[in-house]
């Protein structure tokens, strides 16, 4: 899950919808393989979080991925899981109680976090 949030949020600053592309628009996130990066890209816009396009290699997959911008369900998310006390909150909740929980699970719980920041509960 923390890779799929950096993902959103370098998308968001990358956003080529607002801005045109840029050269620096290699999606590469510190630590994590390209190819892994890439997996999850295509499961984000699997999900509706995103729009991108990639590159596959015969017998190797996608390699690459490329990130034109974010839906409006991946700015939506990230609303929700931009905020590294509510992000942190969150993870401990769900590793104190369970080792995986469903993507709409971890959202919810997010949101929780975010309303009780803003005083609505």
């Amino acid at each position: 899950m923390d890779l799929v949030r950096k993902i959103l949020i370098w998308a968001e600053d990358r956003d080529e919808s607002l801005t045109a592309p840029r050269p620096d628009n290699h999606l590469a996130i510190d630590g994590y393989d390209d190819r892994v990066v890439a997996l999850h890209v295509k499961l984000l816009q699997e999900a509706g979080f995103l729009e991108a396009s990639f590159v596959e290699a015969d017998g190797f997959g996608i390699v690459f991925a490329r990130v034109r911008r974010l839906t409006w369900a991946g700015y939506e998310f990230l609303a929700a899981a931009r905020d590294d006390t509510v992000w942190a909150q969150t993870k401990g909740v769900i590793k104190s109680k369970t080792r995986d929980v469903p993507f709409s699970v971890l959202q919810a719980l997010l949101i929780e976090g975010v309303k009780q920041i803003v005083g609505l509960q």
